[in-house]
């Protein structure tokens, strides 16, 4: 592969993520106000068990295959390159199928026994997808593989609009059937998704069949082989994908389990469910986007550096990317904290007074997390730029295992109920933030000047909220929400350039950062 090819590849790709977040982070919005409460409680409550075994049939295939297809085409084996990719479409396919039938067949009984009997419909709503999602997995994989980057990119993004077009249409038009169904139809409408995906990159793949064909060869040996390697280049990211979409599961479960054993109705505990998990994380989420793509800019400078043992650079760089996290960081969480209510109410219409206090109170308990989830990404990304990639996944699943019986112990409080699950993830992220950053201190041969890098964004982060709070107390209104938004922006920029939290050394140092990222200076998966 040559530089411009993997430049522009790179480049397509991440467009295409940015987008495809950006319109999943938009989707949340008018969802919510559809399908209410209860129905964001039968969505999240079916996600977790879809997304595992999503994990399970094709997490790290993409990658997986991809690596297997690139190293036959250096060689200029393409027959072998072909080879490849069909007998992963038909492996993935069998077990596709298999995943389908268990979740259609047990949609059931697995909802019962997470405590939400209504949320059996939106599981056979999701269940087909696992079998277009299997198939996606590996067209996507040999096109990555033969560097055409574009269907990948393409068929992401189709996906997301038909989830945001037709899963709201299905979920408007069964809604009055009641949340179950309004759940169901979104939940459909993500199925369509998976299957407008697979449709953009079958007909790529079928545009391109003349250049693609070559006639089968493989013995049963051959496709032994092929298996044998697929399995060890995914069963490491499938290990890992598990363990944090069975605590999420699990973690799903708990909740509603505890609530309706403390007296709670399904049909409350759905709703105070859904309150959390489908009104106020993702809002707690949205400035993650912002986070990823800026420790990707920066953070994988670290591998050059260390790698030629440069370890002042590699200071520089690490300080850099920490520094980023808090100034983006710190901000949001003050903002979400200061704002709480007026912001759900601004962006959730459908919420009534009563809800709109409720996820309120779980903002503001969540607020602080962006700030310490800003951290834990840098971290991350710090970490696997020094090779420690093991790290960040047992601090995470460290920090999941204590959420896990913090919620449990904090629900039962009669004062606190939902607000324990909202505690238990403020938690998990202090704990993962600060284990990071020890570990980031101790094994990562950087150091990290923390005076330099909170003085100037502390003090911006002052004058914002006294920005924030005049404007709204002027303007109180939706209007006037968005407008203390705006206001506390620009008031923090200008204190932080004039307190030189943003010096001309760090805003050339992140333009040279860029600037190696476009050339393809930096490994993207270092």
């Amino acid at each position: 592969m040559n530089k411009k090819t993997f430049v522009k590849g790179a480049a397509v790709l991440a467009l295409s993520g940015l987008i495809c977040k950006v319109l999943g982070a938009i989707y949340r919005v008018p969802l919510g106000n559809t399908i209410g409460t209860e129905g964001m409680g039968n969505y999240q409550m079916a996600y977790p068990v879809y997304s595992l075994l999503l994990v399970i049939s094709s997490a790290g295939v993409p990658i997986a295959v991809s690596k297997m297809v690139s190293e036959e085409c250096a060689r200029g084996n393409f027959r072998g390159a072909n080879e490849i990719f069909r007998v992963t479409l038909a492996a993935l396919l069998a077990v596709g199928v298999l995943s389908f039938i268990l979740l259609y067949a047990a949609a059931t009984p697995i909802a019962a026994a997470m405590g939400l009997k209504s949320a059996a419909l939106s599981l056979r709503m999701l269940s087909p997808s696992l079998v277009f999602v299997a198939m996606v997995s590996a067209y996507r994989g040999y096109l990555q593989g033969r560097q055409l980057m574009g269907a990948t990119a393409v068929s992401q993004v189709a996906e997301q609009l038909v989830r945001l077009t037709l899963g709201l249409y299905i979920a408007r038009m069964w809604m009055p059937m009641g949340a179950e169904y309004g759940s169901g139809g979104a939940l459909l409408g993500v199925t369509l998704s998976e299957l407008a995906g697979l449709a953009v990159i079958m007909g790529y793949y079928a545009a391109k069949r003349k250049e693609f064909s070559f006639p089968w060869t493989a013995d049963r040996a051959r496709v032994k082989r092929i298996l044998g390697l697929l399995w060890r280049l995914t069963f490491p990211v499938t290990l890992g994908a598990c363990a944090a979409a069975i605590v999420s599961a699990i973690d799903s479960s708990v909740v509603m389990r505890v609530l309706t054993s403390e007296g709670y109705s399904q049909t409350d505990a759905s709703s105070l469910f859904g309150l959390l998990s489908g009104f106020v994380q993702p809002i707690v989420n949205m400035p993650a986007v912002l986070f990823a793509a800026i420790s990707m800019a920066i953070v994988p400078a670290l591998s050059a550096e260390l790698a030629c043992k440069r370890l002042k650079s590699a200071a520089r760089h690490a300080d850099m990317a920490y520094k980023t996290g808090i100034i983006l960081g710190l901000p949001c969480s003050v903002g979400l904290f200061l704002l709480a209510e007026p912001l759900l109410a601004a962006m959730f219409s459908g919420l009534s007074p009563q809800d709109i206090g409720i996820a309120g109170s779980l903002l503001r308990i969540l607020a602080p997390s962006v700030f310490l989830m800003s951290v834990s990404q840098i971290t991350t990304g710090i970490l696997q730029g020094s090779g420690r990639t093991v790290y960040p996944v047992l601090s995470m699943l460290l920090g999941s295992i204590v959420k896990l019986f913090m919620g449990m112990w904090l629900i039962r409080m009669e004062a606190l109920n939902i607000k324990g699950a909202a505690w238990g993830t403020f938690i998990c992220f202090l704990i993962t933030a600060i284990i990071n950053t020890l570990l980031v201190i101790r094994y990562s041969g950087v150091t990290l000047s923390f005076k330099d890098m909170f003085v100037s964004p502390v003090f911006s982060t002052a004058g914002m909220s006294v920005a924030v709070l005049a404007v709204h107390s002027l303007v109180d209104s939706n209007a006037g929400t968005w407008l203390s938004v705006l206001a506390g922006m620009v008031v923090y920029a200008i204190i932080l350039i004039l307190t030189k939290g943003l010096d001309r050394e760090y805003i050339d140092a992140f333009k040279e950062q860029l600037a190696k990222k476009k050339r393809g200076s930096y490994d993207n998966n270092s």
